[in-house]
């Protein structure tokens, strides 16, 4: 990988990357043991009847957000709080505009210099 792809990728977005895809990992292990534990007929898939049971047994938390439905377990690693995502994701946003803003100016001002470069040659 070049310089200039590395530079504005690493570390920054790479370690925020790198965390978010290991509780993701982390979340979803979990949630296979707790598919296996629901499917009590052991017949490959959940029904209702079962995560009705799992929900009443505490197993599975259920929630309703923005019109979906999601079960989460106790061992799964959720913030109640979403206040640290969000300062995290402001921090990120304005460091990578500022990162465009600076290769936006260096572009420009490179593109004038070859102008100005192009019409002394003439």
């Amino acid at each position: 990988m070049s310089q200039d792809l590395r530079r504005p990728f690493f570390p920054d977005v790479a370690q925020v990357s790198a965390v978010a895809t290991g509780i993701c990992v982390y979340n979803h292990r979990i949630a296979e043991k707790v598919w296996q534990a629901l499917d009590t007929d052991g017949d490959g898939t959940v029904g209702t009847a079962e995560l009705r049971a799992g929900i009443e047994s505490g197993l599975v938390e259920a929630h309703y957000i923005m019109g979906t439905d999601f079960f989460t377990t106790t061992n799964m690693l959720l913030l109640s709080n979403t206040q640290p995502f969000t300062l995290t994701a402001l921090a990120l946003g304005m460091m990578l505009t500022f990162r465009t803003q600076n290769c936006n100016a260096r572009y420009t001002e490179a593109r004038a210099l070859w102008g100005s470069m192009i019409n002394e040659s003439r």
